[in-house]
């Protein structure tokens, strides 16, 4: 076997030509036959020039017995060439009938052209050797040498989100392509275009095959579309196949620069289903086609029947345009997959009024007139009208007196379009409302305004049941009413819980005190607002000031169906008003089907007990945390707690117990624990803790992870359905060390850098007025013996609420001991709700650097904003009322007892609960949240409590879930007296004999009679 030069090879051929004249035969007259079989070229048969090519085949002796040497010979040529460009041979011995051997032989391609080559393999090529058989004494293949090339094909293509897509909706497609060829790629293109390829009525269960029909026009190739209806649709493969690959339409394209070898780039594209959608398949250019394409548009009749259907488009990815040196495969590069969409109403507009206004205080005098603003929005996925010009959208105003049965008109506004963009997706058409005697002659009274958009649905819209807003106006006098109400934008579903707000704005001459507002949902009232002034002193809701009302709704008890929510202001007519028909503002609500509910667990907090590092052989308590913010209850479900150890930090196991130092070895996994936890309600929070005594721990770095409802073999998910399954667990490092020992100088023997905050200053204070700004400064020393490497420097600003963003974050190279950063200034303009903020600073949050102390990294200095004084919530019973409404009460009655509560202090609170305690009775409630300056007003049975006297214990945060800036004032305590009936409650229970008469019981107060035969009662 040999590898040479061209005319070294062909030397070597020579002198085996001479070489090989001896060969014996066996003395019989039957001859041998040599035969080559099994001819393999590795790697492959087509290489990259420069490559070693492995040739292999076998030779078999057959017949008679062969002794000597044989020469096997392996040459190649150009196929434009007639003679060999190289030759290499081999010699092989042979001494005995049915042998069989391998040949093999390298070749080495770098002075090789690149081409297509002839590679011959022969056995005895000059025919020294006598055969029975010549003919099998040679194999021919194909080769090819190629130069170096790039390789680009494409490895994924999925949309996101999943299919089937709604119509109107969004996608997201992401592709991959991959070099695998041995030299980089130049700049290329890459193509997203699509193909309709049937559609499906899922009302009448018709298909349709979308194909391609191609004629000719002056300009070339034009196609146009058939609808083929058929009982079985094609295959994406079929429909594929089928069709040119000119009539594919490009909707989106990107350019790469370029591509190294052995590398991978992701793409996105964009496929919108709904305007974009429709504008690419209907619009022609100057040829007639589509652009880029030479198929015709979509028709009106076509398009409308593709939006009507489920339609299924074959969305290809395509790499163009390459520059440079071609590929060697330049078909594999294309992607397709199908996507189908289905009908939806999501690219509807949806309009609707959100806001009147009234440019003059009203009441209206009845002389006079006033302007009235309507704001109309469109909340919904496309333009309305989507062509501008082809009709309009009509804003219709009618009113009636209040009670009455027929709306008047008065005047029908247009506008002219809506658009989807918030720019452009809301106007204002304004009336006048002339009271005077020449004009509408409106008598002093209470009266309603109805608004309607597109009342005559000329528009298509997502929801034609919202169109509609009423509001009150009177004339003469001044009053309360509602000015607008505010829903939840999204779709409401059975089950959810959602807040209707409205404002509310006196228009009286004088301050009211206190009033309160009715939510209704039809005829029933769901929820009460209740106003009152802060303090003794103040006015309360002054003229021509607003205030914001909110109710909150539960539907999980109502069926899916469309609704009427009403607001009315003094539901209960407690205040004298010129008006009593201004008080109602009212809105449709829809609201859907269920959808899935469900818990959604996460960590939020983890702690030591001593703090790492550790001393060896210590108690270590582990504290976690655990929250639920799904919308239902968490079900029982596991909590774990596991170990893993590192001696340098780079490589992690499970630690190995030092048992020569434990007295009791019957403990096993000393390093995983796990607990129980029996549930947990939605907005729970819960520490769950657990000790391990570190007794034969190995000395060294640690990380400990907490898993929340871990997976099982079982259940993949866990045992609890969540809205998340991936946040379950948290992990954290900490260190076990040997028990520090202080030395004489009072340093600490662990010979490790130790990275903590000093200098810090917040000025121009921590207690600052609104709208002050802030500066934060700090630096950072290495206060160890070693220097600290790379580690991460953050600065956070933690608003009240709990949110919190960063103000500063790097990375810092390396600190050597006893060296000091200075931190940037960080600048915060706290024009904010007044509350208390917390700075937050963090060194090394990634353990990257082991440390002789790890509980000094952590910076936490407090700015209280607005005044500094009472930013706290404070909750408080403001007022009680008895229903039946007096204080003495008789027995068999239900008792309702109303308590305002109102959050006098400067943040929101929540969630707290209420409790009402008279005698055994006890009723509880729990309330989600209560605003700053918000009243609510919670209702509270007792039963029917038999007679006797009272003392009802009314306990705001019952359970202290709320700070508070005063806890003094949560207790309230009333009198409630219950008196007997009037009515004879004496029963005689027995018949007495002898002395005794008999015997009665009084049930209403429980006293039993004895009636004696002298007459003595």
């Amino acid at each position: 076997m040999m590898v040479g030069t061209r005319w070294q090879r062909s030397l070597l051929a020579c002198l085996g030509l001479f070489l090989m004249g001896h060969v014996a035969l066996a003395a019989d007259d039957a001859l041998p036959d040599l035969r080559l079989s099994d001819l393999t070229l590795v790697p492959s048969a087509s290489i990259v020039r420069g490559s070693l090519l492995h040739v292999g085949s076998l030779l078999t002796l057959d017949g008679a017995p062969l002794n000597g040497n044989i020469r096997v010979e392996i040459s190649w040529r150009r196929l434009d060439k007639q003679e060999p460009c190289g030759t290499t041979w081999d010699t092989v011995a042979s001494d005995s009938a049915d042998w069989e051997t391998s040949v093999e032989a390298w070749i080495d391609t770098s002075e090789l052209i690149p081409g297509e080559y002839e590679l011959v393999v022969s056995v005895d090529p000059e025919n020294w050797i006598p055969e029975s058989d010549e003919t099998n004494n040679r194999l021919i293949t194909s080769l090819t040498i190629r130069s170096p090339q790039p390789e680009l094909h494409l490895v994924r293509l999925e949309s996101i989100p999943a299919i089937p897509l709604a119509w109107g909706e969004t996608a997201t497609l992401k592709t991959e392509i991959e070099n695998s060829g041995d030299l980089a790629a130049g700049a290329f293109h890459v193509e997203f275009s699509l193909l309709p390829i049937s559609c499906t009525d899922t009302d009448t269960g018709e298909q349709w095959d979308i194909s391609v029909i191609v004629g000719q026009s002056e300009t070339g190739d034009i196609g146009d579309w058939d609808f083929d209806q058929t009982s079985g649709i094609r295959t994406l493969s079929e429909a594929v196949a089928a069709a040119p690959s000119d009539a594919w339409i490009p909707f989106a394209m990107q350019q790469v620069p370029g591509l190294a070898r052995d590398q991978n780039v992701e793409l996105t594209g964009v496929f919108g289903t709904g305007e974009s959608l429709r504008e690419i398949l209907t619009t022609g250019v100057q040829d007639g086609t589509l652009e880029s394409s030479i198929m015709t548009p979509f028709s009106t009749e076509e398009m409308a029947r593709l939006e009507n259907c489920v339609t299924t488009y074959a969305i290809r990815v395509s790499i163009t345009e390459l520059t440079g040196t071609q590929e060697q495969d330049a078909a594999n590069n294309d992607l397709t997959i199908a996507l189908s969409v289905a009908p939806s109403v999501l690219e509807l507009p949806e309009l609707l009024p959100v806001f009147v206004t009234f440019d003059e205080d009203l009441p209206l005098a009845w002389d006079d007139d006033v302007d009235v603003d309507v704001v109309v929005s469109n909340r919904g996925g496309s333009s309305a009208p989507k062509i501008l010009g082809s009709t309009s959208i009509t804003v219709s105003f009618s009113y009636r007196v209040q009670g009455a049965t027929v709306w008047i008109p008065l005047e029908v506004k247009t506008i002219s379009q809506l658009g989807a963009e918030d720019d452009s997706a809301t106007d204002s058409v304004s009336i006048t409302i002339d009271a005077r005697p020449s004009q509408l002659n409106l008598a002093p009274g209470s009266y309603e305004l109805r608004v309607i958009v597109d009342e005559a649905n000329r528009i298509a819209e997502r929801n034609e049941h919202n169109n509609e807003l009423i509001v009150g106006f009177s004339i003469r006098g001044t009053e309360l009413h509602p000015v607008s109400l505010d829903l939840p934008a999204e779709a409401i579903h059975q089950g959810d819980t959602i807040a209707v707000s409205a404002l509310v704005e006196n228009t009286g001459d004088r301050s009211q005190r206190d009033f309160t507002v009715g939510f209704y949902i039809d005829d029933t009232r769901f929820d009460t607002f209740t106003y009152q002034a802060i303090a003794a002193t103040e006015d309360g809701l002054e003229e021509d000031d607003r205030a914001r009302v909110q109710g909150i709704l539960d539907t999980t008890d109502l069926p899916p169906e469309t609704y009427a929510i009403r607001v009315v202001v003094d539901p209960d007519n407690h205040i004298l008003e010129y008006d009593e028909g201004n008080n109602v503002i009212q809105a449709t609500l829809r609201l859907f089907p269920p959808v899935e509910r469900l818990a959604e667990l996460h960590i939020t907090e983890i702690g030591f007990e001593p703090v790492s590092p550790i001393p060896a052989g210590s108690s270590l308590q582990v504290s976690a945390a655990i929250r639920n913010d799904g919308t239902i209850s968490a079900g029982t479900f596991d909590v774990t707690f596991d170990f893993t150890y590192s001696a340098d930090g780079q490589a992690w196991s499970t630690p190995i117990l030092d048992m020569s130092i434990i007295s009791d070895t019957s403990s096993a996994l000393p390093f995983e624990k796990s607990q129980s936890i029996q549930g947990l309600a939605r907005a729970e929070k819960k520490t769950v803790r657990e000790t391990f005594a570190t007794l034969g721990w190995p000395i060294g770095f640690y990380r400990l992870v907490v898993a929340i409802d871990p997976r099982t073999e079982s259940a993949q998910g866990g045992a609890v359905a969540e809205m998340d399954d991936l946040n379950n667990e948290a992990v954290i490092g900490f260190m076990i060390g040997e028990p520090i020992e202080v030395a004489q100088d009072g340093g600490q023997t662990l010979d490790l850098p130790n990275l903590l905050f000093r200098d810090v200053a917040v000025k121009p204070s921590t207690s600052v007025g609104l709208g002050a700004p802030v500066s934060i400064e700090a630096s950072i020393v290495n206060a160890g013996t070693r220097p600290s490497g790379t580690f991460l420097a953050t600065l956070q600003w933690t608003t009240p609420t709990g949110a919190s963003y960063t103000l500063f974050s790097r990375r810092v190279s390396n600190l050597d001991p006893g060296e000091t950063w200075i931190i940037p200034p960080s600048i915060v303009q706290t024009s904010l709700p007044m509350g208390p903020y917390v700075v937050i600073g963090i060194l090394d949050a990634g353990n990257e650097v082991p440390e002789s102390s790890e509980s000094d990294n952590e910076l936490r200095v407090a700015v209280s904003v607005g005044q500094g004084e009472g930013i706290q919530p404070d909750l408080t019973p403001i007022a009680v009322r008895f229903v039946p409404s007096t204080a003495i009460v008789e027995a068999g009655q239900e008792v309702l007892i109303y308590t305002t509560i109102q959050n006098i202090g400067a943040l929101a609170a929540g969630p707290f609960a209420v409790e009402v305690v008279a005698g055994d009775a006890v009723s509880r409630e729990t309330w989600p949240r209560l605003e700053p300056l918000q009243s609510i007003e919670l209702v509270h049975s007792l039963g029917a409590p038999v007679a006797g006297a009272y003392e009802v214990l009314i306990q705001v945060d019952a359970y202290d879930q709320v700070v508070e800036s005063n806890e003094s004032n949560n207790l309230r305590i009333e009198s409630l007296q219950i008196v007997a009936s009037e009515q004879d409650a004496v029963e005689r229970v027995m018949q007495g004999q002898g002395p005794l008469a008999s015997l009665a019981l009084d049930s209403s107060t429980g006293t039993l009679y004895a009636a004696w035969q002298t007459g003595v009662l």
